[in-house]
Order: structure tokens, then C-alpha cells, then sequence
């Protein structure tokens, strides 16, 4: 069995511990960390005797690839991640938009994979360098421009490198992605469409592995039946809404007034079902939605915030799998209750625009976000009547949903499964395992 090395930014993601701690059953990968990792994550690793070591990334180097970030040309999407890094620490000058002109020239002089080329020659300086231990396989859980320069180093060592596109907005999310990679592994072939396009990603490349953070729906799963949660579900079997926040930003100001109108609206047609809200779980100030607790038709999920383990995960199976309907804006939360049959209600729509216009913050509205390619491309699909594009359509959906006749909205539900989990009669961890068993 050749050694094998995985790169992962945070384990808290949950298809990276579902991910490490399958492998333990048949290797032993060593992990690599780019930052410091929690105390709880340290134990996680610990507590599955899986070595770690820490890669420091030399401050110039970040400077480096900041700097030659702000020369790559844009990407053809309507993308509100892109340009964050240059419209959050550069005020619109003369300079910047200079560059940014120049920018639509520089294809055929600066590009993505030349860029690491250039970086690579610093490596040669770097003192550690021959005391990393560098596996045979090396996995990449994602992309980011700080990974580079274990990128090339590991390439220089004559590792397999391999990048697992982790979640289905990462194409669109990524400022770039080198093509300097030997495989890439993507959930299903609507993806490998989009790195191609985008980033020019040979289609030789590109595998079909699945979505390795879905497998725990196919896994037995157990909770507590004391967790407030689990009490709540399971007194309100298929009788409560699964209303999902998906922001940390300014723009969660919007969705809180849409679970107003959700609310206002249920009372309106008469439909006495409870919305159970399940926050954002990474969000900072976690009062901001106390102004919406004392609704009476409102109950909060708590164990969103339950992460020290993966008890977590099972919760939120239990809460999908139990809802009678899902209420989703841009989360992936919506692809998963897919997989697990739900009925789902897609919001396209902001009920007001955020006062601050100013460019640098306009990712946080949410009406920029719902621009995104993605979204558009694969989730804003007028065909099908689930996609809500105003009040007026939200209340007609209301009362057709009271009818209970779920036949039409059902295939907004099919082709959402079809979408996430293209290789759901297998696990996509099994898939993996037999890409690293090569």
C-alpha cells in the first residue's frame, strides 16, 4: 500500500472526518495543516492515531501570490467570491482599475500554472525543505492559493498529487485552480464540466468520485432522544417546515426578514405547521437572531452548534429526514434533503437591498449572491414551480402545497438527487478508496 498524505484546512468539515476515518480502516494517512487546528480537532486526530505535522507557509511567499493574484484575468462567471481579496483590501483606484484592464491581456503572459513556475523558484530558499516527508499520493482537500507551495513541492518530490473538489460551488468560488494537479475528483460530471470550462482543466483529468460528505446519509446513525431537537422532530413528525439560514454576512439581515414573511404567510393561508430554523452554524454573533425567537410558529434546531463530534451529522439526518418540507436559499443543505426525498421550497428572491452599496461589500447582499453562476445554473431553474421568485409565489406555492399534491414539486426533488449523488448506489468513499488503491 503506498503512503498516503491528505491536505485538509479544517476537520471540521464533515466529509473529511467521515474521509480519515474510514481510511483507518485500511491505512494510515498522514495529515498535513496549513494553520493551527482546534484543541477538539487535535483530539480528534489524536484519539485516532493519525500522524499530523504542521507546513508553514513563509509570509513572503503569500505576499508573492497576493500580489500576482491581482494580475489574473478574470473569470467569465458572475461570481461574487471572485475579486473579494481585491475588492476587500484595495479601495477602487486608478492603479486597480489600471490592472484590472490590463488583466484581460495578460492570458497569454501570466497565468495560473505560470505562477506557480515562478513561485517555485523560491522554493529552492526554503530551509525545511528537505526535511519534509513527502507521501506517495498526496490528496488536497480543496484548493486555496496559500496550498501552493506544497503543491509544487510535492510535484518536485515526484508525489501523485490528487485535488478533491469539495463542495459544487468550489469551481465558481476558486480565484484559480492550476491545472498542475494529476487527478481531480469532483462529485459528479456537471462539475468536471465546469472546472474544464473554467479552468481549462484537461478532461483526462477529471474523475467522478462522488460526494464524500453525503455518505453519512447512507450511514446508521444514532442521537439522543433527550437533545431538545430530537424532542422537538419527533413530536412533530412530518408536520414542521426546515427553514435553512445560509450567512455570516450582513446579508443574513435579509433572510431573517424572509422567515418573517414565511411566517406571516403560513398564518395567512391557515397552515398551523411549525418552521423549525436551523442557523447558520459558523456564524459569530449569535444573538442576531434573538428578534425572531419569540415568533410562535418559530423553534431553533440547537444542535447546529453541537460540533465537537460527529454526533452533529446524525441530528441534522434525523431533522431533514423528519421535516414534511425544506426551505432553502443558497445552502447545500437543499442537495442533501434531495437525497433523503424531501420536498423542497427554493428562494430566489431578497425581500430589500442592502443600504451599503459600496462595491467592496457587495457579496454580502444577499441579492449579489444570488447571482452567482452556480446557482443560476444548477438551482434558479424557472421550470420547475419550486423556485420562488417572489411573495406572490411563495403564498400560490402555499396553498399548492397544502393540497398535498406533491406530484410536480416532487421532480424539482429528483433532479436535485440526480445532481448531488450521481454514485449513490456506492459510497463515495469506496470510490476513493479504489482511486488511492491504484
Amino acid at each position: 500500500m503506498a503512503d498516503i498524505g491528505i491536505l485538509a484546512d479544517s476537520l471540521r468539515l464533515s466529509g473529511v472526518r467521515t474521509l480519515l476515518l474510514s481510511m483507518k480502516n485500511y491505512s494510515n494517512p498522514t495529515v498535513w495543516f496549513t494553520r493551527e487546528i482546534n484543541e477538539s480537532d487535535l483530539e480528534f486526530v489524536i484519539s485516532n492515531q493519525i500522524e499530523y505535522r504542521l507546513a508553514d507557509e513563509p509570509k513572503f511567499l503569500i505576499i508573492l501570490v497576493s500580489v500576482l493574484v491581482l494580475f489574473l484575468p478574470p473569470l467569465k462567471t458572475t461570481n461574487y467570491f471572485y475579486g473579494r481579496l481585491r475588492d476587500l483590501y484595495f479601495e477602487p483606484s486608478k492603479v486597480v482599475r489600471c490592472i484590472k484592464y490590463l488583466s484581460n491581456f495578460l492570458p497569454k503572459i501570466l497565468n495560473s500554472n505560470k505562477i506557480v513556475k515562478i513561485i517555485a523558484f523560491f522554493y529552492s530558499f526554503i530551509n525545511n525543505r528537505d526535511q519534509l516527508q513527502f507521501p506517495d499520493k498526496f490528496l488536497f482537500v480543496g484548493f486555496f492559493t496559500k496550498n501552493l507551495q506544497l503543491l509544487e513541492l510535492a510535484r518536485q518530490n515526484g508525489s501523485r498529487i490528487i485535488c478533491l473538489i469539495y463542495s459544487w460551488d468550489n469551481p465558481y468560488k476558486y480565484n484559480f485552480l492550476p491545472s498542475l494537479f494529476d487527478e481531480y475528483w469532483v462529485w459528479n460530471e456537471y462539475m468536471g464540466e465546469d472546472i474544464h470550462r473554467l479552468h481549462k482543466i484537461p478532461k483526462d483529468k477529471i474523475k467522478i468520485s462522488g460526494a464524500i460528505q453525503f455518505d453519512y446519509l447512507l450511514s446508521e446513525y444514532k442521537y439522543s432522544s433527550e437533545h431538545p431537537t430530537i424532542k422537538f422532530v419527533s413530536s412533530n413528525v412530518n408536520n414542521y417546515y426546515l427553514f435553512l439560514f445560509s450567512s455570516s454576512y450582513n446579508a443574513v439581515h435579509q433572510e431573517i426578514e424572509l422567515l418573517r414573511l414565511i411566517s406571516n404567510n403560513l398564518k395567512e393561508v391557515g397552515d398551523p405547521t411549525h418552521i423549525l430554523v436551523r442557523p447558520y452554524p459558523n456564524i459569530k454573533d449569535k444573538g442576531i437572531y434573538d428578534s425572531i425567537k419569540s415568533i410562535d410558529n418559530i423553534y431553533f434546531d440547537t444542535s447546529v452548534y453541537d460540533t465537537t463530534d460527529d454526533y452533529h451529522l446524525f441530528v441534522k439526518k434525523e431533522v431533514i429526514d423528519k421535516c414534511k418540507v425544506v426551505i432553502n436559499i443558497v445552502t447545500t443543505m437543499a442537495l442533501e434533503a434531495a437525497v433523503l426525498n424531501k420536498l423542497i421550497i427554493q428562494l430566489a428572491f431578497a425581500p430589500f437591498g442592502l443600504k451599503n452599496s459600496k462595491k467592496k461589500f457587495e457579496y454580502l447582499d444577499l441579492n449579489s449572491i444570488m447571482k452567482n453562476d452556480h446557482l443560476n445554473r444548477y438551482l434558479f431553474l424557472d421550470k420547475y414551480p419550486n423556485v420562488v421568485r417572489s411573495e406572490c409565489d411563495f403564498k400560490n406555492l402555499m396553498h399548492y402545497i397544502l393540497s398535498e399534491d406533491y406530484y410536480e414539486l416532487m421532480k424539482f426533488t429528483t433532479y436535485l438527487s440526480n445532481f448531488s449523488v450521481q454514485t449513490m448506489n456506492k459510497k463515495s468513499l469506496e470510490i476513493i478508496k479504489t482511486f488511492l488503491c491504484r
